[in-house]
């Protein structure tokens, strides 16, 4: 027997072994027979043995060592979700709005698994009384005697389209997103508007069992947006109408269900532009990584990580710079590293996650004429219990701190750099982000009936240091002697609910927050109280 005929029985035997599954699997998917399966159910041992068989085929190239390894990683996820409050990574490559053409129910699409695609349109209708991002109005005088700002009833809209095509080890996939405002009574501006915007376009290898069964190697390169760690420092920034999105190469290693996996970024931001296409920022880069151990992650998950921001010129234009002093900046080099743990223990109820991250560097600044060293940290604790109530209460606790620059005039920064990260999660008036704040806040969450979540906090705010800025707020955007000589460091306290809730193809998602400034913000901007009570719906072609 020749061999290629050889390899022909061998591939018809495999057809004819598939068949035998298909007509098996059908055979159980009868009425009579669904009922009695329900009626008496395997061993959770059989079910799995048969997800294994019906889901997943072992290529013949795996030795029978693999084969036996990979028994465990297919039916045992070594994935545990941090219960902390909203750091959640989204997996951008398979955003919840997006479902595969064999998923849709139509008859005549239940063998296209290869393609996936999604629409979504988010409607957020905000009421905002003196929110304090806003200027004075009128605008002077600032400090104690400093009017409110301008009442405001905005719509947000933010309209997004996903397609992809998956082959065995090649993937395209692109996701287009329009962010729009109205009125536009404070003027436009790129956290609101980015319109008609690719915000991921990129070409991926995929190699599902390079590093091991079911451990794949993703090579992507292009246009994304990601989501690392805990989305404190890398994060599409969900809650604002823009997203947040890069330029460059992006290497996955393994999957989250894995005992271990790692991600690879090397990029450059894009800066967002109102009516243009987003554009990379200058001289700029961003790269590093982050590896996920979850060997142990019943009693503890551990991402070690590493990345930095480097920019060897000024950029073309100064406003393609993120900060306040872009036009002074010519050179950066901020290295942030640092680690994160988390678990749920068991039966217990406790659970905890806790970070800390460390920056150093050089930051040189062309008007001073000298190097400015980076030497700056961040941490969080959060502890929390959930008790044993049909209502799935939790109460947790989180203290959280960032450093800010505690001299404006000496050679060394101490602000800490946020890079990427998320900012609403620190406030739900979206006033702060990950930079110069000290901030204790109080959780309680539960589930009243099933998909129904409710969410309220208290929190404490103080800067980390009075001699720095409030960003979010324009307070001390260059250095003053006013700066360096104030001791205020009082921001303000607020309390917050949130209710969520997923209809099929619709979710909706209403809330209020309340805001009373401290003696810093009295000093530099004005007195007074704040109100934010928002409704937004989400409405997408997979149901929820």
């Amino acid at each position: 027997m020749s061999l290629r005929s050889s390899a022909g029985t061998k591939e018809m035997k495999m057809k004819l072994k598939n068949l035998l599954l298909y007509l098996a699997a059908g055979i159980f998917a009868l009425p009579g027979t669904r009922t009695n399966a329900q009626a008496k159910k395997p061993p959770p041992a059989v079910q799995q043995a048969a997800q294994l068989t019906d889901d997943e085929v072992i290529p013949p190239e795996v030795s029978e060592a693999e084969k036996n390894a990979a028994t465990v990683e297919v039916r045992d996820s070594y994935y545990v979700r941090s219960p902390s409050y909203s750091t959640e990574p989204i997996d951008s490559a398979n955003p919840p709005y997006v479902q595969r053409l064999s998923e849709t129910g139509i008859s005549s699409l239940r063998n296209i698994d290869w393609i996936l695609f999604g629409f979504e349109q988010r409607t957020r209708g905000e009421f905002r009384e003196n929110d304090f991002r806003r200027a004075n109005s009128p605008a002077t005088p600032l400090g104690p005697a400093g009017n409110a700002a301008i009442q405001e009833t905005p719509l947000l809209f933010r309209t997004r389209a996903f397609f992809k095509l998956e082959f065995d080890w090649f993937r395209l996939m692109t996701e287009v997103q329009d962010s729009r405002r109205t009125p536009v009574a404070t003027g436009a501006d790129t956290r609101d508007f980015n319109s008609v915007e690719p915000i991921q376009a990129y070409a991926e290898l995929h190699f599902k069992n390079l590093f091991g069964y079911n451990r794949p190697l993703a090579v992507r390169g292009g246009r994304y947006s990601l989501e690392l760690g805990d989305r404190r420092l890398v994060a599409l920034n969900e809650w604002r109408n823009t997203t947040s999105t890069f330029q460059g190469g992006w290497i996955l290693i393994g999957r989250k269900e894995n005992n271990w996996d790692l991600n690879l970024i090397g990029a450059q931001p894009l800066v967002r532009e109102i009516e243009r296409l987003d554009q990379a920022i200058g001289q700029q880069w961003f790269y590093g990584g982050i590896l996920s151990i979850r060997h142990w992650s019943e009693w503890v998950t551990f991402q070690p990580f590493y990345f930095c921001l480097n920019q060897d010129a000024q950029p073309a234009r100064a406003d393609w710079y993120p900060t306040s002093d872009a036009a002074a900046r010519t050179f950066r080099n901020v290295h942030t590293t640092g680690g994160r743990v988390y678990a749920v223990l068991g039966k217990s109820g406790f659970d905890y996650d806790f970070s800390y991250i460390k920056q150093f560097g050089v930051d040189q600044l062309s008007n001073a004429g000298v190097e400015r060293n980076q030497d700056a940290f961040a941490t969080t604790a959060e502890v929390g219990y959930t008790f044993k109530h049909a209502w799935k209460p939790r109460l947790a606790g989180l203290y959280a701190y960032a450093s800010g620059d505690v001299d404006r005039t000496d050679n060394t920064q101490n602000r800490f750099e946020r890079l990427s990260g998320f900012a609403r999660p620190w406030s739900a008036n979206d006033y702060f982000q990950y930079e110069n704040i000290e901030t204790p806040k109080i959780i309680f969450e539960f589930e009243p009936i099933d998909k129904l979540k409710i969410d309220t906090s208290y929190i404490w705010y103080w800067v980390a240091s009075p001699t720095d800025r409030w960003n979010n707020a324009g307070i001390l955007n260059n250095a003053t002697t006013a700066g360096n000589a104030n001791t205020d460091s009082k921001l303000g306290e607020e309390y917050n609910i949130r209710i969520r809730y997923p209809f099929p193809h619709l979710k909706v998602n209403v809330g209020y927050a309340y805001f009373k400034a401290g003696n810093y913000v009295e000093k530099f901007k004005r007195p007074g109280d704040s109100h934010f009570a928002y409704l937004e719906v989400s409405a997408s072609t997979a149901s929820h």
